[in-house]
This record gives C-alpha cells, structure tokens and sequence, in this order.
C-alpha cells in the first residue's frame, strides 16, 4: 500500500510538505519520488485540519525524495553546501486511491492529474487519524479538503481502489 508523510520543514520558513507514495515515480538517477504539495501555516494548523476536517489551498512542490517519508532530521544540503533546514514528521502513514486512478508502467512516468482522492490512515500510533483527503489543481492553485473518519476506518474495500 503506498505511504503518506506530512512533514514539519522549517526552512527557508516554516512550512508542510505532504508526499504521496507513487509507484514508478522516479528521479534521473532511478531515486524514488514523492508527489509534494507545500502547506501553508503552522504545525497546529494542520494538526487540526487532519483531526477535523477542513479545505485550505496548497502548492505543488517539487517531487521529493521518498526516503523523506521516513526521514526526521536535516535535510540534504543544496549543492553549494547551503543548509537547507530540518524536517519532523507530524503525521505519516498509508493510502488507497478512492477514485478509478490507475499507473501504467509502459506509458511513462506517472502524470500528476488535476483531481485526485485519497483514505489515509496515520500509523504513529498515538494520534489515530484516518479520512478521505481531495485534491484539486483549479485555476488559482491546489484547494486540498480533508473530510476526517470519526470511526478511524478510512478504507473501505468496497469503494477503494490500490
């Protein structure tokens, strides 16, 4: 099942970077990669949204590296050496694709579309979150709503697809 991570990235100021695992993504050097939108706001903020739900706009970032969906630490430097922060997961976990959204490895790399639908499920342990998650590529940005499960069970096998 693909793997989630919000990060708590405090440079070049504070900020969130949510990846979502994507099977046959793939940097040059055969690196995996993480699609990535960049949250705006504090850690609280998306803590609150996660537990209860909410919309909010977000920006596509560059696809990052998806060591990073198990990584606390610092971040790999630029390449002139320039630190480049420290990064703290807040939540991390797996997905289910909710809507017909199928990977062709023969097509190519995955393309990014302009709708997608996600469960999520945290796996910390003590902060239990689970819900469905859109996000949609308008024409003034991402608006990523988050509609919590009250009963922490997001996947339903009847209505998502992996």
């Amino acid at each position: 099942m693909p793997r989630f991570a919000l990060l708590e990235h405090d440079w070049p100021e504070n900020h969130g970077d949510f990846l979502l695992e994507v099977p046959g993504l793939k940097s040059r050097d055969g690196l995996e990669l993480c699609w990535t939108w960049r949250f705006p706001g504090d850690r609280k903020a998306w803590e609150t949204l996660f537990r209860q739900g909410g919309l909010f706009e977000a920006e596509r970032n560059t696809d990052h590296r998806a060591h990073y969906l198990d990584y606390q630490g610092a971040v790999t430097p630029a390449a002139d050496g320039t630190s480049r922060g420290f990064v703290t997961i807040v939540f991390q976990g797996e997905f289910q694709w909710t809507d017909p959204f199928e990977f062709s490895p023969l097509e190519g790399p995955p393309v990014l579309p302009d709708f997608l639908q996600i469960a999520f499920q945290d796996h910390l342990g003590k902060q239990q979150i689970a819900g469905q998650m859109q996000l949609l590529n308008s024409a003034s940005g991402w608006k990523i709503t988050i509609l919590p499960e009250t009963n922490s069970k997001a996947f339903k096998a009847d209505s998502v697809h992996s």
